[in-house]
């Protein structure tokens, strides 16, 4: 081979000079490339392969391939301390107390991010002492786990010495003074300290989020000495405080023994760069030269401070609603630094945005000039500053919010319809100790042609309906709450189901609760017997009867909806004569109150009802236009008053409220206020026989003409079910639409 040849020509080009040693060795080495390549055949790919350089490895290449897989730190540590009481300094709100501590016990509780109990302190209005050796006991118990994450957030306020020996910035805290360069310098620290006790924290990842830039302003009369000390830190302080640090870890890597891959000098550009040097994330709450902490809430507290409490209560985490995970006991997956960070200041910004926009909308409410307006009114903003993150590994944070670990009680029954049944559940009791709920998951599984499988077995269970899960934001700051109802349409008719719900926070999935018994659908044949039942009661028993079957059919809508409509008809028999079939049924009496409150209570649940609460309307009118005791009756009953439930279904506009209802109801609202004797909305003269002849014959071929179009709507639309979801659904035989539940003029 070509190669082969080469070695040769090499071999007597040389033979002449070298030694017969010389060429002993280079035949060994032929012999050894054959038996090589007989054992690994040599290919134009592999030998095009190999002349290709290696790439070198810098710590750059190190630091990308580290930076792609997120650190799990075995341990976690923090440290809270907020200032809000100072003696010589103005004082923040009260509430300030109450978020730091909420942020301390979901950092530590068991049930949020399970940070370590002995490696975590809480400081409220500490003295410059107490923080200091806090740094101190930090500084040893971090020691025993250097592979960990230290957390630190710091909330107080700040001031800088503009020039002299003591010139830089200052963290103050309860009982720092103003008075001198002196006293400030023995009751704060400088920033240069506040560098070297973040350095000496040995966790190897570090998340130090400050706030020291509140607004304030001394109690203490200044004195001309003083001019020197502004109550407000330097513009370049958080730049400052991040380069001690890199320039204190650089300092420091040599005694650790650390080197890089390359054997390279450590240099700066190093230890900003790679994370394995230094790897520390550095939040500042606004820009201080400009800006201030935002304060609109109700607690008048920092929004830094409120949204890092947020977020480690479960807001920063991005719910996954695709996957229907079952639920696991066992470790929870780690609430990462960078989701933190971005929560965070993407949160505070729109806080800012929020509010400007509320004062704008305040402003255009009242009667201003232009130039007044803008005069008064002037945009905020915060924009947190960040340092670190670029180049950092990402990191964990302790763990996310447990899920729920109890499962619910079974959804409750409460109506069905032909292709359709509502559930209702108990929402857990919520409370600060546990993670926030933030929606629901029901499924159904039942039994039948519409739930069976190929094999005709009992199907699995399926999700019955969307997810019912809001965000963190809109159920722990709006006081949004989760639905606990749920409507599950295309259902088959006359079937069984059964359903289950469970919870979920920020965590995940909680257990599915116990499964219901069989709910069923109503079919096709039980609206007849219903509306049947409900006439041969009225006939036999009369409101009595209709009393019991409501009461025993409470949460069927249809049940409800015929009663009315024969209580209806039995309110118009007390001034005049009704024959066929419903000959036999008796006039509503005073005495039957509690079937009329029955009626009430049926419109003020099914809302929704639109004959329902049509033919609710058609019988308080008619009782409260019949006699002056009906009157009386109707206005004893409690709240809410015959007069409101009228009164607000009259002033509807909604369009799910059709003019015929409203017409209605102001109709019996009318009655119900005057108290008229007459049934009929528009008093007329009294009809003759011919006329009221004509009118019933018409209103007879107006029934005959519903029936009819009932019956020609049951031939052309029809029941099927999708094979694929089990769903079934009501389709148009002729025109091919399709509906979830049949028309209202076919039921």
């Amino acid at each position: 081979m070509q190669n082969d040849e080469q070695v040769w020509r090499v071999l007597e080009a040389k033979s002449a000079e070298e030694s017969e040693i010389y060429r002993k060795q280079l035949a060994l080495l032929l012999e050894r490339r054959q038996q090589l390549r007989q054992m690994f055949p040599v290919t134009q790919d592999t030998i095009e392969l190999a002349l290709q350089p290696a790439p070198a490895k810098h710590p750059e290449s190190l630091h990308c391939d580290a930076q792609q897989t997120p650190v799990v730190p075995k341990q976690s540590f923090g440290l809270v301390a907020v200032s809000y009481n100072f003696k010589n300094l103005p004082a923040l709100s009260e509430k300030t107390k109450e978020v730091a501590i909420s942020l301390f016990d979901s950092l530590v509780g068991q049930r949020f991010n399970h940070f370590s109990q002995r490696g975590s302190k809480l400081l409220l209005n500490p003295s410059v002492i107490e923080f200091q050796d806090t740094m101190k006991e930090l500084k040893k118990i971090c020691a025993d786990e250097p592979d960990s994450s230290f957390f630190m957030c710091l909330s107080t306020h700040g001031a800088r010495v503009t020039r002299g020996a003591n010139e830089g910035s200052y963290v103050l805290f309860s009982e720092t003074r103003l008075s001198s360069e002196e006293e400030l310098v023995l009751t704060a620290i400088h920033e240069r300290e506040l560098a070297e006790m973040i350095n000496d924290i040995p966790c190897k990842n570090k998340f130090i989020a400050l706030e020291l830039c509140q607004i304030q302003e001394t109690k203490d009369r200044v004195d001309d000495d003083t001019e020197t000390i502004h109550h407000r830190i330097h513009e370049q302080f958080f730049s400052q405080l991040y380069e001690q640090i890199v320039q204190l870890r650089l300092q420091g890597l040599p005694e650790s023994g650390k080197r890089l891959p390359s054997n390279e000098k450590i240099h700066e550009k190093a230890v900003r760069t790679n994370p394995k040097l230094l790897n520390v994330i550095m939040v500042e709450s606004c820009n201080v030269n400009t800006e201030a902490p935002v304060r609109a809430n109700e607690e008048r507290v920092s929004n830094f401070l409120l949204r890092f409490r947020d977020a480690f209560r479960g807001a920063a985490i991005i719910p996954e609603l695709d996957k229907e995970n079952g639920f696991e006991q066992g470790p929870r997956p780690s609430l990462f630094a960078k989701d933190v960070l971005k929560y965070v200041c993407k949160a505070i910004r729109e806080d800012a945005a929020k509010h400007n926009a509320l004062v704008h909308s305040e402003y255009k409410s009242q009667v201003r000039t232009r130039y007044e307006h803008a005069a008064e009114f002037q945009d905020i903003t915060q924009t947190p500053s960040v340092l670190g993150a670029e180049h950092a590994t990402d990191f964990g944070l302790g763990e996310i919010p447990e899920p729920p670990t109890v499962s619910l009680a079974p959804p409750l029954f409460v109506s069905s319809t032909l292709n359709s049944i509502t559930l209702t559940w108990a929402a857990p009791v919520s409370s600060t100790e546990v993670p926030t709920v933030l929606g629901f998951h029901i499924q159904r599984r039942g039994f039948g042609r519409a739930c069976a499988d190929g094999a005709g077995e009992a199907s699995v269970w399926k999700r019955a309906a969307a997810f019912q899960v809001l965000c963190y934001e809109d159920v722990a700051r709006n006081g949004m709450v989760p639905p606990t109802t749920v409507t599950i349409f295309g259902l088959a008719t006359g079937t069984a189901y059964c359903f289950r719900v469970r919870a979920r926070t920020a965590g995940g999935w909680g257990p599915f609760s116990p499964s219901t018994t069989g709910y069923r659908t109503q079919s096709a044949t039980s609206t007849l017997d219903q509306h049947e039942a409900i006439r041969l009661a009225a006939t036999r028993e009369g409101a009595k009867g209709i009393a019991k079957l409501m009461d025993k059919h409470k949460n069927a809508g249809a049940v409800q909806r015929y009663a009315a409509e024969i209580l209806a008809t039995m309110a118009m028999k007390g001034s005049s004569s009704v024959g066929g079939r419903n000959a036999g049924m008796g006039s509503l009496e005073p005495t039957d109150l509690p079937v009329v409150i029955a009626v009430r209570n049926a419109m003020l649940k099914f809302k929704k009802d639109m004959h329902l609460q049509r033919q609710g309307c058609l019988l308080l009118g008619r009782l409260a236009g019949c006699s002056a005791s009906w009157n009386r009756a109707l206005q004893s009953i409690g709240s809410p008053s015959i007069s409101s439930i009228l009164q607000s279904i009259a002033s509807r506009t909604e369009c799910d409220y059709n003019s015929e209802l409203t017409r209605t109801a102001a109709w019996a609202l009318k009655q119900e206020q005057v108290g008229s004797v007459s049934l009929r909305q528009k008093p007329q003269r009294v009809l003759t026989e011919n006329e009221a002849a004509v009118r019933l014959q018409g209103l007879y071929r107006c029934r005959k003409a519903r029936e009819g179009v009932r019956a020609l709507a049951r031939l052309v639309y029809a029941q099927a079910i999708d094979p694929t979801t089990g769903m079934a659904y009501v389709y148009n035989t002729r025109t091919g639409a399709t509906f979830w539940e049949l028309p209202q003029f076919a039921s």
